[in-house]
């Protein structure tokens, strides 16, 4: 895993992440990137948990992992007040403090097609095998365990009449959804015998 990284930088608060062609953007993809882009993978955690972390890329106190072939450009829906990126929706769920609670380190690769991705990968894999899981705020999933967390996020933004409407359409998809999971059972029944 170590052998794909080129460069590894410190913990940094989630409030540093710069934004696009800012003095501190230009100097990073300067020192990291290629083509106004820094391809690698990138972990967030809690302050907190930084000295247990240490220098590990697998650790269970590590919030997130994940990977982009502009890891500046993705983060930045972290740092964003009103960003939609996973970890940001965890952030905000748990009111923590973007500048003092919630770190984040990138971990650079060559620009190398789907570089990044292998590093992902392998990151992933290890945790999986020691934890069960990718990272430890499984809500910031882009995946199932996220998206019910993702919607009530996003639900803030409804009026209260639309929430209303929604109610109404959710129940409609409730149960739709729980006569087709009952029919999948007696079907997977059926067959057993």
């Amino acid at each position: 895993m170590n052998e794909l990284i080129k460069n590894k930088t410190d913990w940094l608060p989630i409030s540093w992440i710069p934004s696009t062609n800012s003095t501190e953007w230009r100097k990073f993809v300067k020192e990291n990137g290629v083509d106004g882009a820094v391809r690698g993978c990138y972990q967030v955690a809690l302050v907190k948990d930084i000295e247990a972390i240490g220098d590990n890329l697998v650790h269970k106190a590590i919030g997130y992992n994940g990977k982009a072939k502009d890891v500046i450009g993705r983060t930045g829906g972290i740092r964003a007040p009103k960003g939609r990126h996973g970890a940001r929706v965890y952030i905000d769920k748990y009111n923590l403090d973007r500048a003092k609670d919630v770190v984040i380190r990138y971990l650079i690769v060559d620009d190398v097609e789907n570089k990044e991705l292998e590093l992902e990968r392998l990151i992933h894999t290890a945790h999986q095998e020691k934890f069960g899981w990718d990272f430890a705020w499984r809500e910031a999933s882009g995946g199932i365990d996220g998206k019910y967390d993702k919607i009530l996020a996003e639900v803030e933004y409804l009026t209260s009449k639309q929430m209303i409407g929604i109610i109404g359409e959710i129940m409609q998809l409730s149960k739709q959804k729980a006569l087709q999971e009952h029919e999948e059972k007696l079907i997977n029944t059926l067959q057993s015998e």
